[in-house]
């Protein structure tokens, strides 16, 4: 059996007040995002983030910096959060 990770990473922190989406904001040198993902390192198989498509970037940077050993696949996420977890399900 395989255990797959999914996560929703397609918002853009607007309640955060913030200027970028608080999954990739910094904290302690790397991008939260990146801790997320390490915090499932020798739990699952691989994993599956929702993504806003003008966020691949940053966010292919921060699966880099958490230097996780299982691979990570991104899908354009939703509108809504409902929508995003949906895509990753696909």
């Amino acid at each position: 059996m395989t255990t797959t990770l999914i996560i929703p990473a397609a918002g853009r922190g607007v309640r955060f007040c913030g200027d970028q989406p608080k999954q990739l904001l910094p904290l302690y040198g790397r991008p939260v995002l990146s801790w997320s993902l390490a915090a499932f390192s020798g739990l699952v198989d691989d994993a599956v983030i929702a993504t806003a498509a003008d966020l691949r970037g940053p966010t292919m940077d921060a699966v880099a910096a958490a230097e996780i050993p299982f691979p990570v696949v991104l899908v354009d996420g939703g509108a809504t959060r409902l929508e995003s977890v949906d895509a990753a399900l696909r």
